[in-house]
C-alpha cells in the first residue's frame, strides 16, 4: 500500500488559492486554480482510494463521522467587487465591516503584510521587502486576499457558537449535537 493511501486516513485538504464556486473565478489573477467542481472530482478519487484501503462499509462508516468544511464564495465576491459591475460603494462596504468588527479589531482598512496603499495592493508572498507587523491580532486582513488568523478565529467562533442573527438555521455546535 502506498504511503499516500495510508496518509489519507489522517485527513485531506483540497484547497486551492483563488478558487471559487464559479469555474472562471480566479482565472484572470492566477494561472492554475482548481475549481470547486474539480475539487469534488478529487474527493471522489480519494473516496475510491479509501474504499480500496478500508473496504466500502468501513469507508462509508468513517465518512459519515467526518467533518467536511467548505469555504467557498469569497473569491467569487472578490472578483465581483473588483469588476466594474460592483454596486456597493467601497466606503459603505468598509463602514459595514468596521461596525461589525469594531470590538475585536483596530485596523480593518490596511493589511498587516503586503505592499502599496494600505498594504493592500500587492500580496505578501509577492512583496519581497515586506515586514511582518507585530500586532497582527489587531488587523482584519493579512494581505490583499487573506484574513488574519485572529479574524479567521472570530469567524470560526461565530460559525461554531453564533446566534441565529449570524448563523442560520443552526450553528455548528447545534448541528453536531443534533447528529450525535
Amino acid at each position: 500500500m502506498s504511503s499516500f493511501r495510508r496518509n489519507i486516513l489522517q485527513g485531506v485538504n483540497f484547497a486551492s488559492a483563488g478558487s471559487g464556486i464559479l469555474r472562471e473565478t480566479g482565472q484572470h489573477r492566477f494561472k492554475e486554480v482548481v475549481s470547486l467542481g474539480k475539487q469534488i472530482q478529487q474527493f471522489a478519487i480519494v473516496e475510491g482510494n479509501l474504499t480500496e484501503v478500508m473496504g466500502p462499509e468501513a469507508t462509508a462508516a468513517m465518512l459519515s463521522k467526518c467533518l467536511f468544511l467548505l469555504s467557498v464564495g469569497s473569491n467569487d465576491l472578490l472578483d465581483y467587487s473588483q469588476s466594474k459591475s460592483s454596486k456597493l460603494p467601497n466606503d459603505v462596504y468598509m463602514k459595514t465591516l468596521q461596525a461589525t468588527y469594531h470590538d475585536h479589531l483596530k485596523d480593518i482598512k490596511s493589511a498587516c503584510c503586503g505592499g502599496g496603499t494600505l498594504n493592500g495592493q500587492v500580496p505578501c508572498a509577492h512583496f519581497l521587502n515586506s515586514t511582518l507587523c507585530l500586532n497582527r491580532d489587531e488587523y482584519l486582513f493579512w494581505d490583499m486576499y487573506h484574513p488574519t488568523e485572529h479574524a479567521s478565529k472570530l469567524a470560526a467562533l461565530t460559525l461554531y457558537g453564533g446566534g441565529t442573527s449570524l448563523v442560520k438555521p443552526v450553528n455548528l455546535s447545534q448541528l453536531v449535537a443534533a447528529s450525535s
